[in-house]
């Protein structure tokens, strides 16, 4: 149970219909969250000084919104919300099938810091302001067409709400719908249908309405802890002190707007030549035929002539998690398309390609990963032990050209905890320590190297901490940015900007600056470590993974469950829970862990671990914000409670790496077509 202090800040109709219950509401929830004695007076400021206008109708704020050139106000052809000062929302101004909010409503008012919260019209509707980041939260909005055409009038549109329930009570959790046009005014929002959180943490739940006359349109999703939140169904905003409002408008086609669709037959003179290294990710069926090498190309038309040779075929998106199948002697259910095979299992020796067999057996407790190369074209996956008492240590997998297994070695012992990690831009291995005074040590797999041999302590660390990975920016080659996690509730998260380049560059010199985030989804780096750990603790403890690419960092929080996303330039940033945009088969609702990135410079997939839960997978998630199951443990097999470790490519993309930690077991996947990875 959760002791809240129940803050109101409502209009003063409703003041005095709530007030009388306050105090026996009060005592109905244990406080978990000691910042929320603050949180009133910093609530305040989210009220808008026109707040004089809230008797303009839903229909003039609208209307004038949506249609107004506004300063910030982006067009959102697909699909994609943009806050919107005029209305205090997020909203999508274009004709299409869908709108979504995206990370815009993210987290609940002052408590999770949303995103120009309270993201209600008018800001008539303010969120609750008691709890944590883990309580009650409407997260994402997503209105489409049932249909998959366009948005229109009278025809049916669904909602989909990604929420957060709260894990001990959600019973009491309910989620509201409402709706609204130009042809209503501001008391006369609709009710839909309230639906019960199924379970705690991250939920979808889905509802439908048929959309009314009118071209301008808004919908209102509402989460509620009915122990303490009195409002009825009618009653559009909830001022529970758990509660979330949160909108989002968008435009439907009206009948005089309907365009006149040309046939689909394509035009011969209006189709795209691709040049020799161009590829589609969607090729047209007709392109879609693979060619023998003894097989000639039809003569093709020359406005659509193809430049790939008989036996190329152009790249391939995967699709994961479409539908998963069941492997049961690997005890793992895999998208289809994808093919896994065990490579090594802890205790044991490991088998090479020659049919030997290692002097060693595999390490226990395999955890971060990575992979390097090699002079000859072969490569090592270096994998770290987490291991205790001066157990752990860094192991290396070494592969020949072909991705064949040609040996096992010890890079690294007498360690403790080796958890996370990550490759320096020289092709070295950083390896970190989980523990009390744990460090960071570089490690070189490539025997052909000075310091093969000899493992070095990096100034990464420190002092010395519980630290989790690490990622680099190489930008500027002479003074390179490496970035790493800690795992503690007040874990900084550290940014050490070294003064060259090379094996030494994490040994002598550089200077170290931790994360702190500012009001208004600002950041900045602080010499203050005292500054970075009350920040972590605040917004982002218990930091696990962590990837750079393209002056954006992204790194992940196991007790928030949350991917935070920066924009080194400008210095802002957003987040979202990990597995809120959900697609296909499978889920994503234990602890994300490491996190890797792959095929960046194009579509941004991120692979994420998962630790615990019934069936830990890895999971991917696209540029887009949505994620799907690549793989995982059957639910309830074998791997439940387990956690999935070391995600990595080989240098081709061509196979991955995972293994279960506790199991004990890695193994090696790759595409039935044998294409690359996204």
């Amino acid at each position: 149970m959760r002791l809240t202090t129940f803050y109101l800040y409502v209009l003063p109709a409703i003041t005095a219909q709530i007030s009388a219950s306050a105090a026996q509401q009060s005592a109905s929830r244990v406080h978990r969250d000691a910042r929320t004695d603050t949180a009133a007076s910093s609530s305040i400021s989210t009220l808008r000084g026109d707040e004089g206008s809230q008797s303009e109708s839903i229909s003039g704020i609208l209307t004038r919104a949506l249609k107004a050139d506004t300063v910030g106000t982006r067009s959102s052809n697909d699909g994609i919300a943009f806050y919107d000062g005029v209305l205090g929302i997020p909203k999508c101004s274009s004709d299409g099938t869908s709108c979504d909010t995206g990370d815009l409503v993210i987290g609940r008012g002052i408590i999770y810091p949303e995103p120009n919260h309270p993201n209600t019209l008018g800001t008539t509707c303010i969120d609750g302001t008691s709890g944590e980041p883990s309580d009650e939260s409407v997260d994402r909005i997503i209105v489409s067409s049932e249909s998959g055409d366009y948005l229109m009038e009278d025809g049916r549109a669904i909602i989909t709400a990604t929420v957060n329930c709260w894990a001990d009570g959600y019973a009491n959790d309910y989620v509201h719908f409402y709706y609204t046009s130009n042809e209503v005014d501001n008391a006369d929002w609709n009710f839909i249908e309230r639906i019960q959180c199924a379970g705690g943490g991250q939920q979808t739940l889905t509802t439908s309405y048929t959309l009314p006359k009118g071209s301008s349109h808004a919908v209102r999703v509402s989460i509620r802890h009915m122990e303490t939140d009195l409002t009825e169904n009618d009653d559009s905003c909830g001022f529970g002190s758990f509660t979330d409002n949160d909108d989002v408008a968008f435009t439907v086609m009206t009948a005089g707007s309907i365009p006149t669709i040309s046939p689909t037959t394509p035009n011969p003179t209006r189709a795209q030549t691709l040049s020799p290294t161009e590829s589609s990710s969607t090729p047209e069926p007709t392109r879609a035929q693979t060619l023998s090498p003894t097989e000639s190309p039809p003569t093709p038309e020359p406005t659509r002539a193809q430049t790939l040779s008989p036996t190329e075929s152009p790249f391939v998106l995967f699709s994961y998690g479409e539908s998963l199948y069941t492997d049961p002697n690997l005890g793992i259910q895999i998208s289809d398309g994808l093919t896994a095979k065990l490579i090594a299992r802890s205790k044991s020796r490991v088998t090479f390609a020659n049919g030997g067999r290692s002097s060693s057996v595999y390490h226990m407790y395999m955890d971060g990963a990575g992979v390097t190369t090699l002079p000859d074209g072969g490569y090592v996956y270096v994998s770290n032990s987490e291991d205790d008492n001066g157990k752990a240590g860094v192991h290396g997998l070494y592969f020949n050209k072909d991705g064949e297994i040609t040996d096992y070695k010890i890079l690294l012992s007498g360690t403790t905890w080796n958890c996370g990690g990550g490759l320096s831009p020289w092709n070295t291995w950083v390896s970190c320590e989980e523990q009390d005074g744990g460090q960071c040590w570089q490690v070189e797999p490539d025997p052909n190297k000075p310091n093969h041999n000899a493992p070095q302590v990096t100034l990464l660390g420190g002092n010395g901490g519980n630290y989790e990975s690490v990622a680099v920016d190489n930008t500027y080659t002479d003074k390179p940015v490496f970035f790493t996690t800690e795992d503690n509730s007040s874990g900084e998260l550290r940014r050490f900007e070294a003064d060259g380049n090379g094996w030494d560059a994490l040994h002598v010199g550089g200077q170290t600056t931790y994360l702190q985030f500012l009001d208004g989804n600002r950041f900045q780096w602080t010499t203050s470590l005292s500054a970075g750990r009350n920040s972590a603790a605040r917004y982002y403890p218990n930091l696990e993974g962590i990837a750079y690419h393209n002056s954006t960092l992204y790194f992940v929080s196991k007790v928030t469950k949350r991917l935070y996303i920066l924009n080194l330039t400008d210095k802002t940033y957003t987040s979202e829970r990990t597995g809120s945009s959900w697609v296909g088969q499978g889920a994503f609702n234990s602890q994300p862990d490491q996190i890797i990135g792959n095929d960046m410079d194009k579509r941004k997939f991120i692979y994420f671990t998962e630790d615990g839960g019934k069936g830990p997978g890895v999971h991917v998630r696209d540029r887009q914000g949505r994620y799907y199951t690549m793989v995982r443990g059957v639910p309830g097999g074998r791997y439940s409670g387990d956690e999935t470790v070391g995600i990595a490519f080989s240098p081709d993309r061509k196979k991955f790496y995972f293994g279960f930690q506790d199991a004990g077991v890695l193994m090696e996947v790759t595409r039935n077509d044998g294409q690359v990875f996204n």
